[in-house]
């Protein structure tokens, strides 16, 4: 009987080490995968793609940008043409937390960026901080769903 129960506590700590490792290995590929996202994201923001952004914002997407939403597929769409057209823009996002919680992931972080009009001017350097909201879509894929930023007071 003490071999048995031995032999059970042995098998349960196996168990464990592999469900844990297993769930490391998922967070991290998760974190990969909303990285990735992000990636893409500013890579057509700082290209001043904005059929490039359209493409790759979520259905369900809602920016909250200073306190206004937006949302609405032709509300966004056209809302990020004419930012990209009236603007060149370079921005970079510095996560300082990411919490991934089943089909739903929280990041935290603070942004840089500079606008410069495109018919000329100066241009305006902007800092913030952020908080995004990604979904796990029935693809496995994740989407950034929702979005608030702020800038810092001027």
């Amino acid at each position: 009987m003490k071999t048995s129960t031995t032999v059970a506590l042995i098998l349960g700590a196996v168990v464990a080490a592999c469900d844990q490792r297993a769930t490391q290995q998922s967070e991290a590929a998760d974190l990969a995968a909303i990285d990735a996202d992000n990636a893409r994201t500013l890579e057509a923001l700082n290209a001043g793609d904005w059929a490039k952004l359209n493409e790759l914002t979520d259905d369900d997407y809602v920016a909250i940008i200073r306190g206004t939403p937006t949302s609405g597929r032709e509300r966004l769409e056209a809302a990020n043409q004419r930012f990209l057209e009236q603007w060149k823009d370079q921005e970079a996002w510095l996560p300082e937390e990411t919490i991934i919680d089943g089909d739903l992931a929280f990041q935290r972080g603070s942004f840089t960026m500079t606008l410069t009009p495109r018919q000329g001017g100066d241009a305006r350097s902007l800092a913030g901080t952020y908080m995004h909201i990604y979904q796990r879509k029935p693809d496995g894929s994740w989407a950034l769903t929702r979005a608030m930023a702020e800038t810092a007071a001027e």
